[in-house]
């Protein structure tokens, strides 16, 4: 199973077949683009559509979890391979932000621990849970639009 940089915890992973191919071809013949960073820019917006929604969520709930709604504690990236979601404030380690997201049982401060299954998380997990279907669909579109810009004639 892939694990979380730095942790114990799962990482939240799906592999898509060929993409590593099509990372390499956008490298190869879409230079004018940016080659594989225009792949980068795809999923950087990915993972801001799900911090965005998030942040809805973080809002909505308030207390603990707007305030670090309100440090940006929610940041998207974007990498050729990969959308990432950074929890945790600048120039900080985590700041109060696992703790909102994965709650605690120790903490008073933040909600109760909701285990590490389906239900986990308060705001991050519950947004892509949530929106899932929503977010792939954008997810195809963008490549698929990327993909008719980069090679045209391959219809």
């Amino acid at each position: 199973m892939a694990r979380a940089k730095g942790g114990n915890a799962p990482a939240r992973q799906i592999s898509v077949e060929g993409l590593d191919d099509f990372r390499r071809d956008l490298n190869r013949y879409a230079k004018d683009l940016g080659g594989g960073k225009a792949l980068g820019k795809v999923n950087k917006e990915i993972a801001e559509f799900y911090s965005g929604k998030a942040d809805d969520i973080g809002r909505g709930l308030g207390g603990v979890h707007a305030h670090v709604v309100r440090q940006k504690s929610i940041r998207a990236r974007g990498a050729q391979k990969r959308s990432e979601i950074v929890l945790g404030g600048q120039g900080q380690k985590h700041g109060p932000a696992m703790g909102a997201e994965f709650g605690s049982n120790t903490y008073a401060q933040f909600p109760a621990h909701r285990g590490s299954g389906s239900g986990a998380g308060y705001m991050l997990y519950p947004a892509i849970r949530e929106n899932a279907d929503e977010g792939a669909e954008m997810y195809w579109d963008a490549v698929e639009d990327l993909a008719a810009r980069a090679f045209p004639n391959k219809r």
